[in-house]
């Protein structure tokens, strides 16, 4: 019987220094039915000119790899929406350019998968520092409502990279990266997946090699844009479940983006603004306001909007305040949810 297709696929931009080591650990894959889907995000380096010599160099890989062009620069999620596009596996699986992962990866994945008929996967990461190496391993999910839970609220890594996924929960629920949400795109897209997965499991040995040295990758660019890109998305994750008819999971996601409140404050003196305006801007009080939640609830998201005026009197009390706000928050919204 024919093994099922595996449609591995690759953003370029920017990534000459890694992109060897990354499409060999690919194409050494013992698993032998894959297609390589590589997408050149106008990169401005050489680093599809590296790709291709390599590719030469392994004739039964390249006749299933396919690079797709980019006219100019459209960023991280229009290059891996792209990627869907062509994709035509029954499961999909995302490596970074900069990244690469171990030679028997896909095999595994796919072994277990045939046991379990999963739809989502997830395995073990190498996080690689420049001055050491960090083993990151998924917990054991008791089922895909915990999987959302728990990459909500970050407990575990939020990232589409180190997991095996069924291509159908991206067709049939029509779920793309949101373009011009490159810092935190996984974040805006990997809830979904796991909310319309029916099956979720975990394998825990470590298989993905996350590059934490590279300087150009997005997770080690902070600026103005990255913190506005983050709050899109959680925009687009609060928009998303509160369209859901559970009480607690739209109270707890609510909590969850005000708890995120503290990445605006310390992006207020790296980036040198005003920090009312900021959380005027990103319409933090409106936002709020849709909640269709209990009167005293409402009182408890109103202290909030309050402590935030606070700060104009006492930076540093207010600081105080709303950490032990959001604590008590967080902490009621998790056992109202549990006693459901």
């Amino acid at each position: 019987m024919k093994k099922k297709l595996v449609s591995i696929c690759v953003p370029i931009y920017n990534v000459e220094k890694y992109i060897e080591k990354c499409a060999k650990s690919l194409f050494d894959q013992t698993y032998e039915n894959i297609e390589y889907i590589f997408v050149n995000d106008s990169t401005p380096d050489n680093s599809i000119v590296i790709l291709r010599e390599l590719m030469n160099l392994y004739p039964n890989r390249k006749s299933s790899s396919v690079i797709i062009e980019h006219k100019y620069n459209r960023g991280l999620a229009s290059a891996r929406n792209t990627a869907l596009k062509y994709a035509s596996g029954e499961f999909i699986m995302w490596v970074d350019s900069d990244d690469y992962i171990d030679t028997n990866t896909v095999s595994t994945l796919i072994d277990e998968q045939d046991k379990t008929d999963s739809d989502i996967i997830s395995y073990g990461i190498y996080r690689e520092y420049k001055n050491k190496i960090v083993i990151q391993l998924p917990p054991k999910f008791e089922n895909n409502t915990a999987m959302v839970k728990a990459i909500i609220s970050r407990k575990v890594f939020v990232g589409v990279c180190g997991r095996l996924i069924r291509r159908s929960l991206y067709v049939d629920n029509r779920i793309m990266a949101h373009e011009g949400v490159n810092m935190a795109e996984d974040y805006s897209v990997m809830p979904f997946l796991a909310y319309y997965a029916k099956k979720v499991i975990s394998i825990q040995k470590p298989m993905y090699h996350y590059n934490l040295c590279n300087e150009k990758s997005h997770v080690n660019n902070v600026s103005k844009a990255a913190v506005e890109q983050l709050w899109s998305a959680y925009q687009i994750l609060f928009e998303f479940f509160f369209n859901k008819k559970d009480y607690y999971i739209s109270l707890i996601y609510a909590n969850i983006v005000l708890s995120k409140i503290s990445l605006i404050v310390c992006a207020k003196q790296r980036l040198g603004q005003n920090y009312f305006e900021i959380i005027k801007s990103y319409g933090l009080y409106s936002f709020m306001r849709k909640l269709d939640i209990d009167y005293k609830d409402k009182i408890i998201l109103s202290i909030n909007n309050y402590n935030i005026l606070l700060l104009y009197v006492n930076f540093a009390l207010f600081m105080k305040r709303m950490f032990y706000l959001i604590l008590s928050m967080t902490q009621k919204c998790v056992h109202l949810f549990n006693q459901k």
